[in-house]
């Protein structure tokens, strides 16, 4: 049979104490351990940027077997712009800090995430997901560490306990969604992964391409090439047949390409028996806002505020956007929409005051408007000193409404204003109400500011009283 020990209440404590002070000690231990392994994490996935390489080659290379196979083609290299766009974004973040070993370890960068959308990649993937039914869509969004939002169906980043990663960890995390996204990309393109050389092999004896060049390009944007010639001999630098005029200096080289057309573009840079080459693709910008279709509702008069995603873009103070059907007022990347009339709205995209892209969405007639009891000077008052009937939103005017009074006992008492003005009979009839009589406005047509559209307004009532 076991022995036990009897200790005092006093022993008893100071067990606990040294107990619980053990345990702060473990703690303490635990977090002043060396946590420098963040800086080695941002240039450890070389194999993964190497692949994602290779696999963006080859969907670069594949030929659209027709109009379905283009559109997926297309938008897989979007959201590959996407994704250079978002990491970009970290290694300037990176940057800005002085390359800052503290902010690696920290987890602001991940927290912050959200509020950005990801730089518009979250939006990218979204818009790609939506080419598979419900259940693939499901699987390959949980593949990507993604959830799908309850409030408006789109998804989100989900990373779970991964929230509390340090930053330095996001490049990792980056890589391995695009492995995911490529992977599935080729699979759905009926591609396998080539192996053997690289056809755009950027490292050669003396001629060396001195940047990691995309795979897609927006129309309008300028495309930099640094060449290093260890000879100082100047390459011959051609893209789809145009010689390019460069300015070089000893062994550096550079020049600049600006497309004037979307489509597959291919460059060769030639010195002595050496050659470069890369494909590239350009395509033209597209008209995109950082909400989702659900949440844009036009309607005619009411100012409709959405926010463009210019986010993949360079130069995003060149794109201004312009409608023959609406007034429309930008500040930087934020739109606010005021559409003239019931119908198509064509919203147009102008690059450098050049259209880039159109799109239409459709402007509804209200389904009810907010009105107000005003005096002669405009303020909004009681039935007392009522003069007119105003809308809210200075688009519309009230062009007829309906008073009806409920005297206590009585039968009701209805009158009719074919303007927006408070007739004299109905001040009178306010007048001789006794107290406790109820005031009703209904029936109230509007029209708007173009001349054409009429809406209703919201029925409200008061009670007279002392």
């Amino acid at each position: 049979m076991a022995e036990y020990t009897a200790i005092s209440q006093k022993q008893f404590w100071t067990f606990r104490k040294l107990s619980f002070l053990y345990l702060v000690f473990i703690i303490f231990y635990a977090f002043s351990g060396d946590s420098n392994y963040v800086a080695r994490i941002p240039s450890s996935g070389q194999t993964l940027n190497e692949l994602n390489q290779r696999l963006l080659l080859q969907i670069n290379d594949y030929q659209p077997r027709g109009a379905e196979d283009r559109h997926y083609k297309n938008l897989v290299l979007e959201v590959a712009v996407a994704f250079d766009s978002t990491r970009s974004h970290f290694n300037a973040m990176h940057a800005k800090t002085g390359f800052d070993l503290a902010w690696l370890k920290s987890i602001t960068y991940f927290k912050n995430l959200k509020k950005k959308q990801w730089n518009g990649l979250e939006v990218r993937i979204n818009e790609w997901l939506q080419l598979y039914n419900a259940e693939a869509r499901q699987d390959l969004a949980s593949s990507l560490h993604l959830k799908k939002n309850k409030k408006n169906g789109t998804y989100v980043l989900n990373l779970g306990a991964g929230n509390d990663f340090p930053n330095g960890a996001f490049p990792l995390l980056l890589g391995e969604m695009e492995s995911r996204f490529l992977l599935e990309s080729m699979r759905y393109l009926k591609q396998e992964l080539r192996t053997g050389t690289l056809v755009n092999q950027i490292s050669v004896r003396n001629l060396q391409l001195l940047q990691v060049l995309k795979n897609s390009y927006y129309l309008g944007e300028s495309i930099p090439f640094r060449f290093y010639s260890r000879d100082s001999l100047r390459p011959t630098v051609v893209i789809n047949g145009q010689d390019l005029q460069g300015l070089g200096q000893g062994i550096f080289f550079d020049y600049d390409f600006l497309p004037r057309a979307s489509g597959e573009y291919t460059l060769e840079a030639r010195c002595g028996d050496e050659t470069i080459t890369h494909t590239f693709s350009v395509v033209k910008p597209r008209l995109r806002f950082l909400e989702s279709k659900q949440e844009i509702a036009a309607y005619v008069g009411i100012p409709l505020d959405i926010t463009l995603d210019l986010s993949e873009y360079s130069r995003p103070d060149a794109f201004r956007v312009v409608s023959p059907d609406a007034q429309i007022d930008q500040k930087g990347n934020n739109l606010r929409i005021t559409a003239r009339e019931e119908g198509r709205l064509t919203l147009k995209l102008l690059y450098q005051d050049q259209v880039a892209d159109v799109r239409t969405l459709v402007a509804l007639r209200p389904p009810s408007l907010r009105v107000q009891l005003r005096d002669i000077s405009g303020d909004t008052v009681n039935i007392t000193n009522a003069h007119c009937l105003e809308a809210e939103s200075p688009a519309w005017q009230v062009i007829q409404f309906q008073i009806t009074a409920y005297k206590p006992g009585e039968a009701p008492v209805t009158m009719k204003s074919n303007t927006r003005f408070f007739r004299n009979e109905m001040h009178r009839l306010y007048q001789a109400a006794p107290n406790g009589t109820t005031f009703v406005f209904r029936n109230i047509k509007l029209i708007n500011m173009n001349g054409k559209t009429e809406g209703l307004g919201n029925p409200f009532f008061f009670v007279k009283s002392l």
